[in-house]
Formats: C-alpha cells, sequence, structure tokens
C-alpha cells in the first residue's frame, strides 16, 4: 500500500480533521434545519439584505436547483456513493489538514441532506440568495422549454 494513502488513517489529527469537523457540520446542520422548521416555516422571509440573502423555509423534494423531483431513493445512492468517494479522497489527503476539514464539511452536508431524506422524504432549508431578481425576457427565452415560467409568469435567478 502507497504509505502516503495510509498516513490519514493512521493520524488521529487527520481523523479528527475529517470526522470531527463531518460531526460538528452534521450537529449544526440539523440544529438551523430544526431552527429553521420553528421559527420560518409559516412565517414570512427574514430578509437580511434586499435582493440578496434572506431566511425562508422551504422543502426540496428534487436536488440542486430542484432538479429531479421525487427522486429520492436516487439521491440517497448518488449520496451513498459521494461519502465513500469523500472518504476516498480522505485517504489520499496526506497530511493536508486544510483538505480534510474541507472533505469533513462536505461530508456533513451529505450526511445532513441524506438523513433529512431518509427521516423525512424532503431537504429542509432555509437560504434564498437573489430573492426577487428576475432573468431578463431574453435570457428566459433561450432557457430550456421545463424551464420556461408560466404565461405571465417571471423567472427568478436563484428560485430554489
Amino acid at each position: 500500500m502507497n504509505p502516503l494513502r495510509s498516513q490519514p488513517f493512521r493520524s488521529i489529527v487527520a481523523w479528527i480533521c475529517f470526522l470531527g469537523v463531518a460531526g460538528l457540520g452534521v450537529a449544526a446542520d440539523l440544529t438551523t434545519k430544526s431552527l429553521a422548521v420553528i421559527h420560518l416555516k409559516n412565517a414570512p422571509p427574514f430578509r437580511v439584505i434586499p435582493h440578496l440573502l434572506q431566511f425562508e423555509y422551504t422543502q426540496n423534494y428534487g436536488a440542486v436547483f430542484g432538479m429531479g423531483q421525487g427522486q429520492a431513493p436516487l439521491f440517497i445512492t448518488v449520496s451513498v456513493a459521494a461519502i465513500l468517494f469523500l472518504v476516498y479522497l480522505f485517504s489520499t489527503s496526506g497530511r493536508s489538514r486544510l483538505y480534510q476539514i474541507i472533505l469533513g464539511l462536505l461530508l456533513a452536508g451529505v450526511i445532513g441532506n441524506m438523513f433529512d431524506r431518509l427521516s423525512l422524504g424532503y431537504v429542509r432549508d432555509m437560504i434564498h440568495v437573489f430573492p426577487g431578481v428576475y432573468w431578463p425576457d431574453w435570457v428566459v427565452r433561450m432557457l430550456p422549454a421545463h424551464w420556461q415560467p408560466r404565461p405571465g409568469e417571471r423567472l427568478e435567478v436563484f428560485e430554489w
């Protein structure tokens, strides 16, 4: 076995950077999602920076950008594959602590969303960037038909 590859598996510091950060990240992820349900679910959006950032509770039954609605088994399979890939990347991380921390943060996100999908059937979210900012009509006309808004509606830049 490549000594550089096995090195992270033998280092307690590497494991703390990877799994410790992942554990803290999952705890933070699930806590903020629970707080979003309590404080934002039936409340108006909380504007932080107008037209840039607001907190607003949503339930995503799909994946990124709302794609693949209702395909939870597929996304759970992809999540398991992502976890395995992150463990592989950790195994090749050598002594790069920053890289191990980043991998731990990614692992936390995957596990947090997978927990939501398995326990609830959807992913809870609360971050809405560019609220109330819409694509110009000339851009919308170039998008695929399934992305087109209903007649009389506009397409928000980041509605998910």
